[in-house]
């Protein structure tokens, strides 16, 4: 019953939002919207039809919702919800909100951003959350929702770190804030989320830097090139050394897309920038190669039982891995021939 009344509400704000509009019909039916979503027991499905209504009202009578109501923060926290229709909806909204906004003039905006020290840092958090799972529960309108909204908020994080934290948390001091570097944390946490082999997760990530690099200035992206760079250049290595012989990587979309977004990063900050953190990259790859490289060594000596173990297991992989690259091989002359 909740839900068909949900719904019809959804409709009647499409039908009549003069009514809607005026006296206090649209007021009480967005508290009884706000009130319903507190629950933190509600039925996914409700939470679904009354966010759809609550899109609505956000379309085409945004007075109903004002930065001060508080209704805002529950969609914040609702980004991390389960269920990705519930995901994909809450993240429309904030982005039709977002995009109203200047992310350089956040502090004077009176925005609901602003108003809630704390909500910058919750929403890029749960957005990192959307973009953090496996192949199998990949939803991609999601993860392109999560890319927007992460897009706008880094420029906002970069001019106003203050408000990444809440009052009784925040640093005290500019010193403090700069070191606090809430973007370098963002940055972090995107990289280390491409770092399992999941191939859509990996290219949600990579998809997000591109955006960074197309919607920012070079010098904001510049102290975080390390991280950025990172994962890119690792699923260009792996993805090359999984290739067979012969093959041409150009056409091979696990190493075409990193390419192009480092290309992007090259041309956006400076091939000077850019070439002195890729040094530092590898720089760093070479140092954990040889240390595994000693360290196994070590371990033939001190325990050549787990040593030897270790052999037979990279033998397994090896053996599979080939084993796969026949398998594509013949799929990929099956289809020629079909052709």
């Amino acid at each position: 019953m909740q839900k068909a009344s949900a719904q019809l509400f959804g409709l009647f704000v499409d039908s009549r939002p003069d009514y809607i509009r005026g006296g206090s019909t649209g007021a009480l039916l967005v508290a009884s919207i706000a009130d319903t979503l507190q629950d933190k027991s509600l039925d996914w499905e409700l939470a679904y039809f009354n966010l759809t209504c609550v899109e609505k009202i956000s379309n085409q009578l945004q007075s109903l919702l004002p930065d001060s109501h508080h209704i805002w923060p529950m969609l914040v926290t609702l980004l991390k919800h389960p269920h990705p229709p519930v995901m994909q909806v809450s993240s429309r909204i904030i982005y039709c909100k977002l995009s109203t906004l200047d992310a350089s003039k956040l502090l004077d905006s009176g925005s609901f951003v602003a108003s809630n020290p704390g909500s910058l840092h919750e929403m890029a958090s749960n957005l990192c959350r959307q973009l953090d799972v496996e192949d199998s529960v990949f939803v991609e309108p999601t993860s392109l929702l999560a890319i927007k909204n992460l897009s706008w908020l880094f420029r906002a994080i970069r001019h106003s770190p203050e408000l990444c934290y809440k009052e009784q948390d925040s640093p005290e001091d500019d010193g403090e804030i700069q070191k606090k570097d809430p973007c370098r944390w963002l940055m972090t946490r995107l990289s280390n989320i491409a770092r399992p082999k999941d191939r859509r997760r990996r290219e949600s990530v990579f998809k997000c830097f591109a955006a960074f690099a197309a919607s920012c200035d070079g010098d904001d992206l510049v102290p975080y090139l390390e991280l950025i760079i990172d994962p890119l250049d690792r699923a260009i290595r792996e993805a090359s050394n999984m290739s067979r012989h012969g093959d041409s990587h150009e056409n091979d979309p696990r190493i075409a897309l990193p390419k192009d977004v480092l290309q992007m990063f090259e041309e956006k900050c400076g091939t000077s920038n850019f070439l002195q953190a890729y040094v530092e990259v590898n720089k760093k790859v070479r140092h954990k190669r040889d240390k595994r490289k000693g360290d196994i060594a070590a371990e033939k000596v001190s325990n050549p039982g787990i040593a030897a173990k270790r052999k037979i297991a990279k033998q397994l992989r090896e053996k599979e891995r080939k084993k796969r690259r026949v398998n594509d091989h013949r799929h990929g002359v099956k289809n020629g021939s079909n052709r």
